[in-house]
């Protein structure tokens, strides 16, 4: 993953929103999508529940 993709999980399992990431990172709601599709998919996951489950959460 790439540093700003880890920068996006840290504020996903935090339980963060994407419109609550966008602005904590200076980054637009879309970029912040972007990068969550991203993860989901390096993850092999379709949903944050999934995502959170993955990670042991």
């Amino acid at each position: 993953m790439t540093a700003r993709e880890l920068d996006v999980l840290s504020y996903l399992v935090r339980g963060y929103t994407l419109v609550n990431i966008a602005p904590e990172l200076f980054l637009s709601e879309h970029t912040v999508r972007t990068h969550v599709r991203h993860i989901y998919e390096k993850m092999g996951v379709h949903s944050r529940q999934e995502l959170l489950e993955a990670l042991g959460y």
